[in-house]
């Protein structure tokens, strides 16, 4: 696991502990990072689970090129264009995210979230390039449900994500 992913790992785990009182907080769930690869040869990303969202995050070669903290960007992938933030986490370290899932209640548990992630990252590059890497802070690993994937949240995914539905 590179430094980079790290940093970024224990900056959502620190916000995990302030944030778990909260009434959108899904206590099934942990940190994780899913399918964090090469988008591009410039662009690293993959998809962030919380316990209170789902974000695609994605991080340049030359971090300078993205905006300002706060300010839009835009990632362009395959033809298809996804609007994010850019964020700080650390003085140094810089990357954007766009909201898959602004919550999490209605995931069962952390399986079910990494599915979600799988789908969104095979519909973002294709199946065959799908990576399924993952980056997690370390807990208990929760038994699969061996349930096939979901058609109606596949099909919302590629609208959200601007493909056919």
């Amino acid at each position: 696991m590179s430094a980079t992913v790290e940093r970024l790992l224990a900056h959502f785990r620190q916000a995990s502990e302030r944030m778990r009182e909260l009434p959108f907080y899904n206590p099934a769930l942990r940190v994780e990072l899913v399918g964090w690869r090469p988008f591009r040869e410039e662009i690293q990303g993959g998809v962030l689970i919380t316990p209170w969202c789902l974000n695609l995050i994605w991080i340049p070669a030359a971090p300078e090129t993205l905006p300002a903290k706060g300010e839009c960007c835009i990632l362009a992938l395959n033809g298809a264009e996804y609007e994010g933030v850019v964020a700080q986490i650390a003085p140094d370290l810089c990357v954007a995210s766009a909201p898959l899932l602004s919550e999490t209640l209605g995931l069962e548990d952390q399986p079910s979230a990494v599915q979600v992630a799988d789908e969104v990252i095979s519909l973002l590059l294709g199946p065959q390039e799908a990576d399924t890497g993952r980056a997690e802070v370390p807990t208990e690993t929760a038994p699969t449900t061996g349930q096939p994937p979901d058609p109606a949240r596949r099909a919302l995914f590629r609208r959200m994500l601007g493909g056919a539905s």
